[in-house]
């Protein structure tokens, strides 16, 4: 949970969420200040109406509320976070896919099951541009949305694991420990030449924040279909998946 800072530095303040009027101040891990109203933190989070609750400060100041979690308490996090909860469009490109990511995960924590709905929404905008289908599977996989994980599938075409180049990471994609095994862990990363829908390509490190039914079902279609690039499996491989997922959630 959010706690108190041990710096006494002036956060910096977030450009888009300036408000002089709002009446609430969040505080990312990194320091940076949004200043909202705080209705719309009430409106969408028993956790946060319990927090905010028992934060209040003089009435001479504004409220306010830090972050210290590294990962979801990112100002690029508090930033999707805060343009759903208030409506405004998200930029939602490759490098966007990280601090999406850990969105879902902060949704979670506060328990903003309204915000996880718009989230699912707004994953099917990565569909249609051209990212690769194993980041956008994860990213579905993490929101529990078995349609938009067999879209997903169905894209996988010509995707594959670069053989000679070095694949630049997504910005935030990775915790601060998953950067770390990936040091260290090299003969456990990814097979080069293989599909990125074939999960046992995947490096290891990518299946630690990934539910398990959703590694499950990838598996067992992989069983079924080849998912090496250019298979033509794409289609029949995601409708498989889809019955696989269904046939679970029934078992639930």
């Amino acid at each position: 949970m959010p706690d108190a800072r041990s710096s006494n530095s002036e956060p910096g303040v977030d450009p888009s969420h300036n408000d002089p009027e709002a009446d609430f101040m969040l505080v990312s891990s990194d320091n940076v200040a949004f200043k909202i109203y705080k209705f719309y933190l009430l409106a969408h989070s028993t956790i946060f109406r319990d927090m905010i609750s028992s934060c209040s400060a003089p009435a001479e100041t504004t409220d306010r509320l830090d972050f210290t979690d590294s990962q979801i308490g990112h100002s690029s996090t508090i930033t999707i976070f805060l343009n759903t909860i208030c409506g405004r469009p998200l930029k939602l490109v490759r490098d966007s896919l990280g601090p999406f990511r850990d969105c879902i995960q902060f949704c979670k924590k506060y328990e903003c099951e309204i915000l996880l709905t718009a989230l699912r929404a707004h994953a099917a905008a990565f569909l249609d541009q051209h990212i690769s289908p194993h980041y956008i599977f994860i990213i579905v996989a993490e929101l529990d949305d078995v349609d938009l994980a067999s879209r997903a599938i169905s894209t996988v075409g010509s995707w594959q694991w670069p053989i000679d180049e070095v694949i630049p990471d997504l910005p935030r994609w990775m915790t601060s420990g998953e950067v770390e095994e990936s040091k260290t862990a090299t003969s456990l990363g990814l097979s080069k030449g293989a599909g990125v829908l074939e999960i046992t390509s995947w490096p290891i490190w990518e299946f630690h924040r990934v539910p398990l039914p959703y590694v499950i079902g990838l598996m067992k279609v992989g069983r079924k279909f080849s998912l090496a690039a250019n298979s033509g499996n794409d289609i029949p491989a995601g409708k498989y998946f889809k019955e696989i997922m269904e046939e679970w959630q029934k078992g639930r």
